[in-house]
This record gives structure tokens, C-alpha cells and sequence, in this order.
């Protein structure tokens, strides 16, 4: 009978300390009985102007609900009456958008940003100047779209991160992005601010079926305007929350059945009881069922944005690398101002945490394989495979990766050997034939290719 042994590949944890900050509080107005009004907004818009026209809408008796979409997605959804209005855009889209009413009184500015690579700036007065120019935006910005000289040559990406990789790598010259109610600049190392091509006002839209709400709107933001509670709100100095407790927002990468995450929160509970009064909320991106799906994603952030607009949480602890992701996706349009901790992140780099650096600190695993392999071969000398097994999954991928850097050395003293993605039961088929002289490093599995899950206790 074959004896082939497993051996689990022990953890380093690294800690990286910075101070995080707590979000004051003030006083909410009375209001009217609530009526609810579905506004979509866009992901560069900060959780801060979300909260301004909240307040807004609170004062004249609504309850504001969010859904964050791509520009043109969200405007369609607002003019076609599927949602009642659009938070925040330039004039003139009602022109396209017939359905729609602008709101008269700005509720904050834009300012269409130009990044380039460290050290390479580019003079920028006006749009003309790109002519010529790899020039990189996102889908969805018909502004810039028009905006951009027709001799520039542009390309399109789908997200900020990887618009600002394009940039970094230097497949593009020159990268353009707006920046709203109160955002911070997006930069990646490599990249840097190069000045504002133009600013201009940016306004609410309604729906025409609350055409009878726009004056009324108007005139409160005006006032909010002239007496200094927009700009209180802003810089966060405002927030809606009566409450005295501490807000600890717990998120997941996985389903809350592991044993790993049932520690995490007895351990959170255990800390915060005898310090100071808060509530615990919790969510569960379920990973190892919907991956990184971008559906699942955008409907979790909705949910939080609209449970958090009156005061931001006080904390936020992040487990795994998908939990991490999923926050730096949508920390200035849903989490902005809060302070981040993660923990058990594989493959950590300042790339992870890009926009966001000054308010997060966290623990990262840091997988010990080469010492891990080195104890092996000392007690089987005569192994001639380690057979290495992790899933597929985006942490198992990170492993994975983390071994073969460390292992590259081992290679001419043993054959290193990495599972495929396969149904669980191929797996174990392969480990029936592996060759006597073979051992066993697991890695990362709670996955396999027909997408059954295994808990960390199975």
C-alpha cells in the first residue's frame, strides 16, 4: 500500500501598523414622513456626495435609496423612470435624455483629471492639447468621449485599476478620469497627477415625474450651499448617526462557515466588548460560489452604501484577498473616510491598496514553502515528487504563485509537480497513482473545477 504524506504549509504574519480615524457625528434635522426616491449615481462618486443630497432629500420628507451603474446605464435607467433620478452630472444631458429635469442649484463640481507616468508631464491646457496622444479613459464617459481630439489615439478601459496599470506599463500616455464631489485622486505607483484639463459645476437630474420636487430641491441645496452644511459635509465633518456606538463592519471573502472566520469574529467580539459600546455588521461576498462577480459585487455594494449613507462605519475589517479587492473597487464611492484592516491577504502589494494607503493597515499571510519543502526532504530523503495541490480560486492562485517563486530553487533536486483544475475525484485519482517516492505540500483547496466547495474542516 502506497504511503503518501500531506504536509499543510505553515504562515508567517507580517504586521504593517498605521493610525486609523473616527467619523464625527451631528445632529439630524427632524424631517417629514419618509417617502423613498431611487437615485443612481456613478462608482466615482464619493460616499460624501451621496450623503449631501441625502441630507437634501431628507429635509423635504425622502428616504434615499442607491444604485451605482456606468454612466450612460445609469442615465437611461433615470430617464426611462426605472429609477427616479441621477445623482450628479454636467448640463445639457437633458437635451439627450428628454425624461429628465435638471435640478438648477450645483450640487458640487467636476474636475476632468490628466495623469501621466512619474517624471513625464505633459502640458495640458485645454482638450486640443491630446491630440496626438495615447489617451486612456473609462467606458461610459461620453463627456470625455466628445471631449477628446479625434487625433488623439484612445483606448477604453473597464475599471480605474486597470486604466492605471495601462498608464504604469506606458501603453497609454496619458490617462483622463473625473474627479467628483470630494474624491482623491486615483494614483498607482508609476503614475502621477498632471493637472486639471477643465472644472465645471455638476448637477442633480430628476425624473420628469418629480417635476414638482425640483424647485423645492433646488432651494434647499441653495441654502446648504450659502450657509456652509454642503461643505460641512463634504470633509465629513457632518454625519446623520445619533448613535454612540462604534460601527465595526465585518466583510468576508467566503460564507461565514469556516472555522478560520468563525476565529475572526469571536476574536473582533472579544476585543471590542470591554472597550467601547458598537455593532457588529457582517457581510459575506460567498467567493467560492459567485467568484469575482461583478453582478453579486455591485448589488452587495448598493446594499452597503444605502445601510451606511447616514454615518460611514468606524472600522472595517476585511478577510482574504477577495474581501480586499472588493473594498479597494468601491472604497471611494461606497467606503470613503473609513478606516480598513485586512487580514490573511496572499501576494500582498502596494498595488492592493492603491488610492486608499493612508487608511488601511492590516496582516498578510506569508506562506513559508521553501523552509516547508527543506524539512520534508530531510525526512524523506529519497522523495523524487512533491505533488503541490491548491485551488483555483483567486487566493488559491496567489498561493500557487507564491510557491513556485519560492520553490524555483528545489527544481533540480526533486521534480515539483502542481495539481491541474479538475473535479475533485480526478484529484484524488491522481494522488492514487503518484509514484511511492512522492509526498504531499497542500496549499490553498476549498474549490474544485465542478465548483463543489469543501470547508476547511473537511
Amino acid at each position: 500500500m502506497k504511503k503518501i504524506k500531506f504536509y499543510f504549509v505553515p504562515l508567517c504574519l507580517f504586521l504593517f501598523v498605521t493610525n486609523f480615524f473616527v467619523t464625527a457625528m451631528a445632529d439630524q434635522e427632524p424631517g417629514h414622513q419618509e417617502k423613498v426616491i431611487n437615485i443612481t449615481q456613478t462608482e466615482d462618486t464619493t460616499v460624501y456626495l451621496d450623503r449631501l443630497l441625502y441630507y437634501a432629500l431628507q429635509k423635504l420628507g425622502y428616504k434615499m435609496n442607491l444604485t451605482v451603474e456606468g454612466m450612460v446605464s445609469a442615465l437611461v435607467s433615470a430617464d426611462s423612470g426605472f429609477s427616479d433620478g441621477f445623482l450628479a452630472n454636467l448640463a445639457g444631458v437633458e437635451a439627450t435624455y428628454k425624461n429628465l429635469i435638471q435640478v438648477g442649484e450645483p450640487i458640487s463640481d467636476v474636475k476632468f483629471m490628466s495623469y501621466t507616468q512619474t517624471g513625464k508631464s505633459i502640458p495640458l491646457k485645454s482638450w486640443s492639447d491630446l491630440s496626438g496622444k495615447k489617451v486612456g479613459f473609462l467606458q461610459q464617459k461620453p463627456y470625455i468621449e466628445t471631449h477628446v481630439p479625434k487625433e488623439a489615439y484612445v483606448t477604453k478601459y473597464d475599471s480605474l485599476n486597470d486604466l492605471m496599470e495601462a498608464l504604469q506599463a506606458g501603453e497609454i500616455e496619458i490617462a483622463v478620469n473625473p474627479l467628483a464631489g470630494g474624491a482623491h485622486p486615483f494614483v498607482i505607483e508609476g503614475t502621477q497627477q498632471n493637472g486639471i484639463i477643465e472644472k465645471l459645476p455638476s448637477y442633480t437630474f430628476l425624473n420628469k415625474k418629480y417635476s414638482a420636487l425640483v424647485p423645492q430641491l433646488e432651494a434647499v441645496l441653495r441654502e446648504m450651499n450659502q450657509d456652509g452644511t454642503s461643505k460641512k459635509i463634504m470633509s465629513g465633518e457632518i454625519t446623520f448617526n445619533h448613535s454612540k456606538n462604534k460601527i465595526v463592519l465585518f466583510i468576508s471573502s467566503y460564507g461565514g462557515d469556516t472555522l478560520w472566520e468563525q476565529q475572526l469574529m469571536d476574536g473582533l467580539c472579544e476585543n471590542f466588548k470591554d472597550n467601547t459600546p458598537f455593532e457588529l455588521f457582517r457581510v459575506n461576498l460567498n467567493a467560492l460560489y459567485f467568484g469575482n462577480n461583478d453582478y453579486h459585487w455591485q448589488v452587495t455594494s448598493d446594499m452597503i452604501h444605502t445601510d451606511f449613507l447616514e454615518k460611514n462605519p468606524d472600522i472595517i475589517v476585511v478577510a482574504d484577498n477577495e474581501a480586499l479587492t472588493f473594498v479597494e473597487t468601491y472604497y471611494h464611492s461606497t467606503f470613503n473616510g473609513s478606516p480598513v484592516v485586512f487580514c490573511g491577504i496572499n501576494g500582498f502589494t502596494q498595488n492592493d491598496i492603491s488610492g486608499f494607503e493612508n487608511s488601511i493597515t492590516g496582516v498578510t499571510e506569508e506562506i513559508a514553502a521553501k523552509d516547508t519543502v527543506t524539512q520534508m526532504l530531510n525526512m524523506f530523503p529519497k522523495t523524487k515528487t512533491i505533488f503541490v495541490i491548491n485551488d483555483y480560486t483567486d487566493s488559491g492562485k496567489k498561493w500557487r504563485g507564491d510557491i513556485e517563486k519560492q520553490l524555483g530553487n528545489v527544481q533540480g533536486a526533486v521534480h515539483i509537480e502542481y495539481n491541474e483544475d479538475v473535479p475533485f475525484a480526478d484529484l484524488l485519482s491522481k494522488i492514487k497513482s503518484l509514484p511511492d517516492d512522492s509526498l504531499i505540500l497542500t496549499g490553498f483547496y476549498f474549490k474544485d473545477s465542478a465548483q463543489k466547495t469543501f470547508i476547511q474542516d473537511e
